[in-house]
């Protein structure tokens, strides 16, 4: 074999190897930073508690539950976080109340705009019709218990001390909203309408 491709076969092997020490390096260091969220999460696991149960529709036939389902039907003000009352919408603090401001706007956006299309899907796929009027019913029990809901979901963010962005908080915040009137849509569905 020429000279020259041996010297090209050992440049190759070179460069390899150096991607290779690069890849493990950076794998030392994910595994690094995984390992320090590990110990983080576990020292303020025990501190969070997210109650998905407290956010219902207790109009039209049945109960629309955001979340899972209380255990005996209570209302939302007989419902408490812990030992303390459900919190109420309107905040102290300036800052959680701008948040609180933002993420009510998101989440009443979504209702407006996404969860239409949504829920007439969801009743397309069981082969369901509702009226207009019962699904405005629906929207609109939703919209009532968000404020509740998000001064919850805000003051458990807050006190996450590894998360000091607004705009983080708010995403959560939201996202969590959006989850749960996607599973209180379907719950709806099936429990009163299909009654499974």
């Amino acid at each position: 074999m020429h000279p020259y491709y041996f010297q090209q076969i050992i440049n190759q092997l070179q460069s390899i190897a150096a991607k290779l020490d690069q890849l493990e390096e950076t794998i030392k260091g994910m595994s690094q930073t995984i390992e320090g969220m590990k110990s983080r999460e576990s020292a303020s696991a025990d501190r969070v508690q997210y109650h998905f149960d407290l956010l219902k529709i207790e109009k039209l036939e049945g109960t629309l539950n955001i979340g899972t389902a209380p255990g005996n039907g209570q209302s939302i003000d007989q419902i408490a976080v812990g030992d303390q009352p459900a919190a109420s919408p309107e905040a102290k603090d300036s800052e959680v109340a701008d948040i609180n401001q933002k993420i009510k706007a998101q989440v009443l956006k979504y209702i407006d705009e996404e969860v239409p299309g949504l829920f007439d899907y969801m009743l397309s796929v069981h082969q369901l019709t509702l009226s207009d009027e019962y699904k405005k019913q629906v929207y609109d029990d939703i919209r009532r218990q968000i404020s509740d809901r998000i001064a919850i979901y805000a003051k458990q963010v807050n006190a996450l001390p590894d998360i000091t962005d607004t705009n983080q908080k708010i995403n959560m915040v939201t996202a969590q909203l959006k989850r749960d009137i996607q599973t209180a849509l379907n719950y709806h569905i099936e429990q009163t309408l299909l009654g499974k």
